[in-house]
């Protein structure tokens, strides 16, 4: 398969030459990158058997998400809890996936979970001030105050509230984190989760501005594992390769001696078990071509 053709078709809003073979394995790379919903409702001319049901099942996830989004922002207006979006609002028109991450100040982070069980949901804390609530039929929510990995804080409460847009989804107004702090949770999640870098993110860092994204950081440590991600995986030829992109074996160990098994605060266990799940999701794709965070979409 052509990457380079496809990747360049993606990142200029284009659709493919019609000689391009839109076959099971294109589509499969779409998805795999989360660009499936955007090529299939807005690049494509030509309607597919396979477009079609793409942008069925889209339109369904997103009516989920739009549901979820009311009843977040009825609650909050009832208890008076501000709320921002972030990493859930998309930068190109695809679906939503089955999550809604978003933050809420410290002080409302109790009522604002407490709110939520009282319309049925299951919420725990599973994560200092970082939760997760469940509903059969709604997105799974997902609040937090800070942006941190595993108690390692990458940005506070008053850093992420500093600066927040107003989006319009479905003709609602709603706040969101900036882009710069969806791209900088979403670029070192490469490192810390660990994970790997898909279209959709490359699109991300396309529209961002990469002196702003290293302002955000004021820890040094954080601002070096930033350039070690962009340095490593964003290079000139990108466009030119598979997708999703995993870090290199050597360059990733490296980085992880350096850095995950001299924290004091992490047992032995979850360091080796960092590096583990590295290994394991990145040979789980190029040898079964299986993604282990991969949304399921049902089609």
């Amino acid at each position: 398969m052509n990457y380079k053709v496809i990747n360049n078709a993606i990142l200029n809003s284009r659709d493919l030459p019609k000689s391009f073979p839109r076959d099971e394995e294109f589509y499969d790379y779409l998805l795999a990158n989360n660009v499936a919903f955007y090529y299939s409702m807005y690049l494509s001319k030509e309607k597919s058997i396979m477009d079609k049901k793409i942008i069925e099942v889209g339109k369904n996830l997103n009516k989920k998400f739009f549901n979820t989004l009311k009843l977040i922002i009825k609650i909050c207006k009832d208890k008076k809890i501000k709320f921002l979006l972030f990493k859930t609002y998309k930068y190109i028109p695809e679906a939503v996936d089955n999550d809604i991450d978003l933050f809420v100040k410290k002080k409302d982070f109790y009522s604002f979970m407490k709110a939520l069980e009282k319309e049925n949901f299951s919420c725990i804390e599973n994560e200092p001030l970082k939760g997760i609530c469940k509903k059969e039929g709604f997105c799974i929510i997902e609040p937090r105050v800070t942006l941190s990995f595993r108690g390692v804080t990458i940005l506070d409460e008053k850093k992420i509230w500093k600066k927040t847009e107003i989006v319009n989804i479905a003709e609602i107004g709603v706040l969101k984190a900036s882009l710069e702090v969806d791209l900088l949770h979403l670029l070192l999640s490469i490192l810390y989760n660990p994970n790997y870098l898909k279209l959709y993110l490359l699109l991300l860092y396309k529209k961002c501005d990469k002196n702003r994204l290293l302002l955000l950081c004021l820890d040094k440590r954080i601002q070096q594992d930033l350039n070690f991600v962009l340095n490593h995986l964003i290079t000139k030829n990108i466009e030119e390769k598979r997708l999703p992109l995993f870090m290199g074996n050597i360059e990733f160990s490296n980085w992880w001696y350096r850095r995950i098994l001299p924290i004091s605060d992490l047992s032995l266990y979850k360091k080796l078990r960092h590096v583990f799940c590295f290994f394991y999701i990145k040979y789980l794709y190029l040898f079964l071509n299986k993604l282990a965070f991969q949304h399921q979409w049902p089609i």
